[in-house]
């Protein structure tokens, strides 16, 4: 029986890579009136591509695994796309060019409930944190992508040797004209969970890193928010996708 064929009397579920706990938690609470065996699986990497890698190959082997889902917030790449922003995006390309498609059916069915969403364009996996305007205005050039993630390539990659659906929904906490501070590279614990200590040891060090750790923070909250609202349907995301 190969992965996608359906099984008789198992609960299918969704499996789902992020990078950060609170990204998790959005899932969690909007699937809170599920079963722990209804649920989706979720997964957090914080972030670290061997992580990531991992953890993609572990739920692709969940018998019971309907689709994997990579969902989080990204960076902006495109300078038109503003922060908050919803994309479900038709595919991620990786360092090598190879772009991994998304399931389009399941794509457009989950966009007609997002009408805020915008559906459509690539996204980039990027092994690395783009963090200088330059980076991304480069990167937005050479790979044509909307947005930059660090784990839709490597899910996207292992459902593809998997053959089993793919789907993306990323919300934008950074924008394409806007630097990442230094600081920002130590915030991000191998668990996904923020690391406060270390930042505001950081922030010792280089103090004028706080403006734009400020304005990060600020786009991370309504990106958020976002996934938020994409993440009340979480709960029924697999009865809309499957």
């Amino acid at each position: 029986m190969s992965a996608t064929e359906p099984q008789e009397n198992v609960t299918k579920r969704l499996g789902v890579l992020v990078g950060l706990v609170s990204e998790a938690r959005a899932l969690e609470r909007a699937s809170r009136n599920q079963s722990h065996d209804e649920g989706p699986l979720i997964r957090v990497c914080g972030g670290r591509p061997a992580i990531a890698r991992r953890m993609a190959e572990e739920l692709v082997r969940v018998p019971n695994i309907a689709g994997l889902v990579s969902f989080g917030i990204a960076g902006a790449l495109d300078p038109a796309l503003p922060v908050g922003a919803l994309v479900l995006p038709d595919s991620v390309r990786d360092a090598e060019g190879r772009d991994h498609s998304v399931h389009m059916e399941w794509r457009d069915r989950l966009a007609a409930v997002l009408p805020e969403a915008i559906a459509g364009g690539r996204a980039y996996g990027s092994e690395t944190m783009i963090a200088d305007v330059a980076g991304k205005a480069a990167l937005h050039r050479s790979a044509e992508a909307l947005i930059v993630d660090m784990e839709s390539h490597i899910l996207g990659e292992a459902a593809r040797a998997a053959g089993l659906p793919f789907l993306i929904v990323r919300a934008v906490s950074d924008h394409a004209r806007r630097d990442l501070p230094p600081t920002a590279f130590h915030g991000t614990a191998p668990d996904g969970s923020i690391r406060h200590g270390a930042v505001v040891a950081r922030l010792m060090t280089r103090p004028q890193d706080l403006p734009g750790l400020v304005a990060l923070g600020m786009g991370s909250a309504r990106a958020h928010r976002a996934l938020g609202r994409a993440a009340l349907l979480g709960g029924r995301l697999l009865a809309l996708v499957v």
